[in-house]
């Protein structure tokens, strides 16, 4: 009878202990992730965007091209870019998130798109699911 008690218990524990190892086959409900879509005609170059204190960087997104996913600590629904189109460098600074809430958890894609006289780029945020 102690046998089966201590293999019970030994069996809650490892439960226990695998539930709390990442396991691939779950998902994060409470993990924001962000990607880059570029819906323009030009190539990126050098790419940075920071929608809060998170950054990501890409050396290079192609025209209608979408980067993988990165989870991020947390996001807000536009932020910094810093990004050379043609070879020149573009900025979108923005003043502060003051007022603002963060996205949330979820999966979210900022579409950049790039005018075609001034080449001066624009960001909107899109959710994924």
């Amino acid at each position: 009878m102690r046998a089966a008690s201590f293999s019970k218990g030994l069996t809650f524990v490892f439960a226990v202990a695998s539930a709390a190892c990442n396991n691939p086959f779950s998902s994060d409900d409470d993990a924001t992730r962000i990607r880059l879509r570029n819906a323009s005609t030009f190539e990126l170059t050098a790419v940075t965007f920071a929608p809060g204190t998170s950054r990501v960087e890409f050396a290079r997104i192609g025209p209608a091209e979408v980067t993988p996913y990165s989870d991020v600590a947390s996001a807000y629904s536009y932020g910094y870019l810093d990004v050379r189109v043609n070879g020149e460098r573009r900025q979108l600074q923005p003043i502060d998130y003051v007022g603002e809430s963060p996205i949330g958890s979820g999966r979210f894609t900022y579409v950049i798109t790039v005018d075609a006289a001034t080449r001066n780029p624009s960001v909107q945020l899109v959710r994924d699911d």
